[in-house]
């Protein structure tokens, strides 16, 4: 099984978000905003777990994969 899988659901992704959040907090930053393809579904869920909305759309953005927007106001 590939050792990507085996990391799910074990709060990981959580951890390493948090510790992004709390830096951007620490510089003072009001927003974070990162972008990922409609097709990582596990991710989406971990941003919109952890509090990030959906805010666009942008089609064949990178290397021609549409990607969605995500944004969380600190």
């Amino acid at each position: 099984m590939p050792s990507r899988i085996l990391r799910r659901e074990k709060g990981v992704g959580t951890k390493l978000l948090n510790r992004f959040i709390d830096e951007a907090k620490k510089r003072k930053a009001h927003k974070i905003w990162l972008f990922t393809s409609p097709s990582l579904i596990p991710a989406r869920r971990l941003y919109i777990k952890n509090g990030f909305i959906p805010e666009g759309f942008l089609r064949k953005h990178t290397r021609g994969i549409d990607m969605i927007i995500y944004s969380k106001l600190l």
